[in-house]
């Protein structure tokens, strides 16, 4: 199950900053971490690397988003292929 650590840097505008934060609240895909000012850090998980792929997609489209920084991602099947 593919589980990515990122941070969004959110639009300066705090109307536009607050919906896309309720619209990652409101996604059971996504976990908030500390917000520091326009960066909010998060982590998302899904079911297969397409779903993550799908995910990744949504939050750098997402109204009030202007920048997405992947800084850690697993895949745990890459590990049960290891001897």
């Amino acid at each position: 199950m593919p589980l990515i650590a990122a941070i969004a840097t959110l639009c300066s505008e705090p109307e536009r900053a607050a919906r896309a934060l309720g619209a990652l609240s409101a996604d059971p895909a996504f976990t908030l971490g500390e917000r520091h000012g326009q960066v909010q850090a998060l982590v998302f998980e899904s079911d297969t690397r397409r779903a993550d792929r799908v995910l990744d997609q949504r939050l750098a489209s997402l109204d009030g988003v202007i920048h997405v920084d992947v800084i850690s991602a697993f895949y745990d099947e890459l590990l049960e292929e290891e001897p």
